[in-house]
């Protein structure tokens, strides 16, 4: 479970890290989901935010629910707008892990 928080965690922060610097390929992705500007920036926080709750026992559970949350407004944008397979995919494969996550700390 340790690696699993620990995969999950890196790629929060590196996923939230490009929107909280406004990569420009995320900024136009947003607009094109037609959400507001400052959309990206707080999705990049919450990201990051809830990967360093992965690593803090007491509130992991709850920073993986609020991560599938995020990931499955990810895949409806994406689906909205009719992107293809491949990016849809990074949103899709971190919402189960999360998902995986939340189901072994229930057991």
């Amino acid at each position: 479970m340790l690696v699993l928080k620990l995969v999950l965690a890196i790629a929060f922060v590196l996923a939230g890290g490009v929107k909280i610097f406004k990569a420009k390929p995320m900024v136009d992705q947003f607009k094109e989901f037609g959400l507001p500007d400052f959309g990206v920036q707080l999705v990049g926080v919450l990201e990051v935010v809830c990967a360093i709750g992965l690593l803090i026992p007491p509130i992991t559970i709850y920073a993986a629910i609020l991560l599938i949350i995020l990931m499955i407004g990810a895949v409806f944008n994406h689906v909205k707008t009719k992107h293809n397979i491949p990016t849809i995919a990074p949103a899709f494969v971190l919402g189960i892990l999360s998902s995986v996550l939340v189901f072994l700390l229930m057991r």
